[in-house]
């Protein structure tokens, strides 16, 4: 039987009592990689729902195992061993029948719509098939979708080997990107480098091939995935990624959306979001975006980053799961871990009824609102201000743009009701920098 942190068995679905008091038991939600700012906003938003919550993760300090909405607490294989995480996952569904299961970042995503027939015996899913997912997290495949449907995507190329690399060399105009084809199963997750000249073409190509790989099983389902991508980079867009978030269900017809900037994020060229502004949806990038999902056959929870530059807004990402910054989107009426809750149970309904409500609270014009991590926000601006990296009057702006915003900030961890969380991010932060120095001079050597 699955044990919890505190040690004590976990007694499954029949524990939970229903929301209002009612007799029996409402279908709970695991929910994995507890370490993801999204994962922590599921949690929140679920369980102020009254909808159980259980979160697996092999590590102690994983954030929302320390929510006061976690109802059930276990450990469980890392998602990098993923035949020992499937296993763990199987049987942890034949034991216990019944639960909600969702994705909360490329790995899983992947992984449970690889595994969506067996997964289905046990668990609710909401999952579309492993080569709609696929589609949507490799980049090469991506952009062809999105062209189908006229979405603009930056140049890219594909060069298979390094005589093709070297072919390139003189027709790119610099810097240029160079990334990975997927984050999926790519250890340590890198999101790229960029190459500001031709002469560091080639040795920045062959450090990112050095640095990291790809897990067999992903080289076993895509063998071309390990082939590098270069894209043309705009350097001013790291300060300002348009994004659009939602919901889409499988027939296309439910379709709810926000919209945001952003406008800081970690590391400072290629990273995660710290700092998002609100912004208005553009009905026709939303319209577009309708029509790729509809293509591929997506439905569930989606957030798109576009690049905007010289009046093009262009596509570089898609993630077809909950995100990091899903609880700025919660906090301004759109509960997408509650219409994925509906929707895995097959209450139409009660879906239909969440996404009618959600489209009826978008503003026509932004409010003003922002979401900030804000712990990682303030080290983030002491560790670069103690590197050099940083002037005193770009700290001073920073600081400004958050007491400016301070009446109107969701923070991605920070909760008064709901402590926890950020007493483990702050625990794992600092425990990362002891153990992994070198990651932390990375991220400095980064914002130069």
């Amino acid at each position: 039987m699955p044990v919890g942190a505190s040690g004590l068995p976990y007694a499954g679905p029949e524990r939970f009592v229903a929301a209002g008091g009612e007799s029996g038991s409402r279908a709970p939600f695991l929910l994995t990689m507890g370490a993801y700012h999204g994962t922590l906003a599921a949690t929140r938003c679920l369980g102020a729902n009254a909808i159980p919550v259980v979160i697996a993760d092999p590590a102690l300090f994983a954030p929302a195992r320390w929510s006061r909405f976690a109802t059930g607490r276990l450990f469980c294989p890392p998602v990098r061993q993923k035949e020992r995480f499937v296993r763990w996952l199987l049987d942890f569904g034949r034991r216990h029948p019944g639960h909600v299961l969702y994705p909360t970042s490329d790995d899983v995503a992947w992984i449970f719509a690889l595994h969506r027939a067996e997964l289905a015996t046990d668990f609710h899913l909401y999952q579309p098939p492993v080569e709609v997912i696929y589609q949507l997290l490799n980049k090469r495949r991506l952009l062809q979708a999105c062209a189908e449907v006229g979405i603009d995507t930056p140049q890219t190329w594909f060069p298979r080997d390094a005589t093709a690399l070297r072919r390139l060399e003189t027709e790119l105009s610099y810097p240029v990107l160079i990334k990975p084809q997927t984050q999926i199963l790519y250890w340590p997750h890198a999101k790229g480098m960029v190459a500001k000249s031709r002469e560091e073409l080639s040795p920045t190509y062959k450090h990112l091939l050095q640095q990291a790989a790809y897990e067999p099983a992903l080289l076993a389902y895509d063998p071309e995935v390990a082939q590098l991508m270069v894209q043309a980079y705009f350097p001013g867009a790291a300060d300002s990624i348009y994004n659009l978030s939602g919901f889409i269900d499988e027939t296309g017809e439910l379709f709810a959306i926000r919209a945001s900037r952003k406008v800081l994020q970690r590391p400072r060229q290629l990273g995660v979001g710290l700092c998002f502004e609100e912004a208005a949806a553009a009905p026709v990038l939303a319209d577009k975006l309708r029509a790729l999902c509809r293509r591929v056959g997506y439905h569930g929870v989606f957030e798109v980053e576009f690049i905007e530059e010289g009046g093009r807004a262009m596509l570089i990402d898609f993630n077809p799961r909950f995100y990091g910054q899903m609880a700025f989107d919660v906090a301004r009426d759109l509960p997408l871990p509650l219409m994925v809750y509906e929707a895995a149970l097959g209450r139409r309904h009660q879906l239909r009824a969440a996404v009618q409500k959600a489209g009826e609270e978008v503003a026509t014009e932004p409010r003003g609102r922002v979401f900030c991590n804000r712990l990682e926000f303030h080290l983030l601006l002491r560790l670069e201000r103690l590197a050099g990296n940083l002037a005193s009057s770009d700290v001073a702006r920073w600081k400004t743009w958050l007491r400016e915003h301070s009446g109107a900030i969701t923070d991605g961890t920070l909760d008064p009701e709901d402590r926890g969380p950020a007493f483990a991010h702050l625990t794992a932060e600092v425990l990362q920098y002891l153990r992994h120095p070198r990651s932390l001079i990375r991220q400095l050597s980064s914002w130069k």
